[in-house]
């Protein structure tokens, strides 16, 4: 196995000239469920697409087993927790979601733009 490790000036320089394509604020991510959940849809979110998925086929692609699905509800909600706002680039942030509907869990992830959050709260503040 080889293991690189760019300093943080250098990997936003090759982040900037599209070198690779995750930000390297990714790699600043503790949870290792939202981890891998970034790295599995990362790509699928960056490109527009808006995921809704149950929470079973999520655990599934993710290959993340739990007995009870009280415990796979914690789980998300502390790694989707630290996903919330995450920079997808310099224009989008990621918005993840886990609702229940008709007993049954979803998964929404999708990316928002920041000009419209920040006009959304100064619109609040006047």
């Amino acid at each position: 196995m080889l293991r690189l490790t760019f300093n943080p000036f250098v990997s936003r320089q090759l982040y900037e000239r599209k070198a690779f394509l995750r930000n390297p604020q990714c790699y600043r991510i503790k949870n290792p469920t939202a981890f891998k959940f970034l790295m599995s849809y990362d790509k699928k979110i960056f490109m527009g697409n808006k995921l809704k998925l149950t929470l079973k086929e999520v655990t599934e692609y993710l290959q993340i087993e739990y007995k009870r699905t009280d415990h796979i509800v914690k789980a998300f909600k502390r790694a989707f927790r630290e996903l919330n706002e995450y920079e997808l680039n310099k224009h989008y942030n990621l918005k993840v979601e886990l609702t229940k509907e008709n007993k049954q869990y979803f998964v929404t992830a999708k990316r928002s733009p920041k000009n419209k959050q920040i006009n959304a709260s100064l619109a609040l503040l006047a």
